[in-house]
């Protein structure tokens, strides 16, 4: 990902990588926050979807391919 800065939403994807693992590795050590951290792995499931819209854009999918739409409305 970050030898592919350029693609639109590779910035925000890192970001949020730096954010999950920081979020993780405070409820990690600290024993707390184990709610947040549910909820944050449902989220993290969603995610699956964007990687693989992000992959797509990467080669050169067409936006209205079917596999990329299919992909945006199962991300739904």
């Amino acid at each position: 990902m970050l030898t592919h800065l350029q693609y639109k939403g590779s910035k925000e994807l890192v970001l949020h990588h730096i954010l999950i693992i920081s979020c993780f590795s405070l409820t990690v050590t600290q024993h707390k926050y184990c709610g947040y951290a549910s909820i944050a792995l449902l989220i993290e499931l969603s995610n699956i979807f964007l990687h693989f819209r992000q992959l797509l854009l990467i080669s050169n999918t067409s936006k209205g391919s079917t596999i990329y739409r299919t992909n945006c409305y199962t991300n739904l």
